[in-house]
Parts: structure tokens; sequence; C-alpha cells
């Protein structure tokens, strides 16, 4: 059996987040993609790490957020352990 190859998880990012906007990563956790991202959040203060996570639907590179996996955190090590979670979810 010949193996897929998924497509890069950029494909599926559309726009910039206004709260993080600096990308750190996209990638493939499981069966979604998921961006991590930093910025200084809303008033400049702390800096923040998003997690935005998407369902890859049909082709075209659709895509539809997932809310109850999208997260920010106020630190990248968390931020990091909330994606190994992520990665641990069947489809």
């Amino acid at each position: 059996m010949e193996k897929q190859t998924k497509p890069a998880a950029w494909h599926y990012f559309k726009g910039r987040n206004s709260i993080t906007p600096k990308v750190l990563k996209q990638a493939w956790a499981g069966p979604y993609v998921y961006e991590l991202s930093t910025g200084s959040g809303m008033f400049g203060s702390d800096d923040m790490f998003g997690v935005t996570v998407l369902k890859p639907k049909g082709a075209a590179f659709n895509a539809e957020r997932v809310d109850d996996l999208s997260d920010c955190f106020f630190s990248k090590e968390d931020a990091l352990r909330h994606i190994e979670k992520i990665k641990a979810i069947e489809a």
C-alpha cells in the first residue's frame, strides 16, 4: 500500500492573528493542523502564545476552526504541552 502524504500545514491558514501575529510553527497534529504563534496580546504587556487548531475538510485546503482545542497561553512551555495533548487525539 502506498503511503499518502499530507500537504504542508501552512496551506490551511489564511490571514493573520492580530493578538499573536508572529507565527512560530505550523504543523500536523494527528488529524488536525495547528499554528503556534506569539505576540504581546491585546494590551501589549505580556508575551502570549496562541495555539490555533483546524480540522481539514475536503479538497482545496478548506478547514474548520476547532474552538475546543484552540487556546491562548502565557508561556511557550504550556502551549507546547497543549500541542502534545492534541497530537495524542485519534481521528
